[in-house]
Formats: structure tokens, C-alpha cells, sequence
């Protein structure tokens, strides 16, 4: 009881907390996942905080989204919930090494995520290592911003140009059916995180 008119203050700061940011932050969460059903998302994972805040600030300003983590941990919860069109990957990191997450998600994601390393050890050992283990580049810092706009921008129309010709019937231009198992899995989540209601319409 002698306690309570001291605690009391707090308490009351926690439950505006509670009630009013973490709903805030929830919503925001949402709004980044709706608009990363409809735009490319690149994740950088990288330890040096400096380096992640240049290159996210760079890639924003050319309207990417970005998500970085500065660790290996991190980083794999990122791609695994968003699955990023791109994936900047430092070998140095605290927890891991870059090569083990690369042989980590290439197995499991093979022809899905375009990653590339990244070091200033560019050593050509680095290099052979990270193409023999899926890399799709090899990127040596320091990393020049005009450079990296237009090596993102080359790489996402590609990207975009391979998945379109994997969904499309090469003849008529419809897609086909791994398009629209790709659309329905996505519709299902939809509805059972957001409770957005959708329609499925068949014509013979």
C-alpha cells in the first residue's frame, strides 16, 4: 500500500502505452505487408549500422521497400516472412556467417530469391564461394548509390521478366495454373490474417 501512489504513475503510462503505440505499431505493420503484396521488398542484412541506414535511405528515396537487420537471425525471419524480391547479404555478422544463411535460403527458396554478398573482402576465393553457393552477385563495399539504383532497378526488371514468363502461357499470354496457385495461397492468407473477403470465379 505504501507503494501504490508511487506505482500508480507508472501503471498508468504502461496501459497508454499498451493501448495506444503497440496498436499503432500493429497497424503499421499491416499497412507494410499490404503494400508488399504489390511491391518489390528488398532486405538488407548487414552489421554495420551506418552502412544499413545509407543503403536503406538510398533504395527509399527511389521508392524500394526496405527492411534491414543487423544480424544473420534477424535476417532470415525477414526473408522467411516477406520473401524479399531481393536480398543484400554481408558475410561478416555477429551471429553467423553470410555463406551459411546464403546455403540456408538457396536450398530452401532455389529459383525464388535473387541474393547477392556483399564484403570488401572481394577476395576471388569470397567470390567462387558465393556463386558455387547460389549467390547471384557478388557486391564489393564501398557501394556507390547511383550505382546501386540502377544495379537494383536492372535486377528487378529481370526478376519481374523471369516470373512473368514462368506464370504466362507462352501462346495466348494468360497465366497459368502455378500463377493461380500463387494467387489463391495468397487470397487464403489475406483472409486468415486480415479477414479480407475474396471471390473465385470459374468460366468453361
Amino acid at each position: 500500500e505504501s507503494w501504490h501512489d508511487f506505482l500508480a504513475p507508472i501503471v498508468e503510462v504502461v496501459s497508454f502505452f499498451e493501448t495506444n503505440y503497440m496498436s499503432q505499431v500493429a497497424e503499421e505493420v499491416n499497412t507494410f505487408q499490404a503494400s508488399a503484396q504489390h511491391q518489390d521488398v528488398i532486405v538488407v542484412i548487414d552489421d554495420d549500422t551506418v552502412f544499413l541506414s545509407y543503403i536503406k535511405n538510398v533504395l527509399e528515396k527511389n521508392g524500394s521497400l526496405v527492411l534491414v537487420a543487423n544480424n544473420g537471425a534477424r535476417g532470415l525471419k525477414l526473408i522467411y516472412e516477406f520473401s524479399p524480391a531481393l536480398v543484400f547479404l554481408d558475410i561478416m555478422l555477429p551471429d553467423v556467417n553470410g555463406f551459411s544463411i546464403l546455403e540456408n535460403i538457396t536450398k530452401i527458396k532455389a529459383n525464388q530469391l535473387f541474393v547477392s554478398l556483399m564484403s570488401v573482402n572481394d577476395s576471388r576465393e569470397n567470390r567462387k564461394k558465393a556463386y558455387d553457393l547460389g549467390a547471384f552477385d557478388f557486391i564489393a563495399k564501398p557501394i556507390d548509390a547511383d550505382i546501386l539504383v540502377s544495379y537494383v532497378r536492372n535486377r528487378l526488371n529481370y526478376k519481374r521478366a523471369l516470373e512473368h514468363a514462368i506464370v504466362t502461357d507462352e501462346l495466348t499470354q494468360v497465366y497459368n495454373r502455378k500463377y493461380f496457385d500463387q494467387q489463391m495461397k495468397q487470397c487464403l492468407q489475406n483472409y486468415q490474417y486480415r479477414n479480407e473477403p475474396f471471390t473465385v470465379a470459374m468460366a468453361d
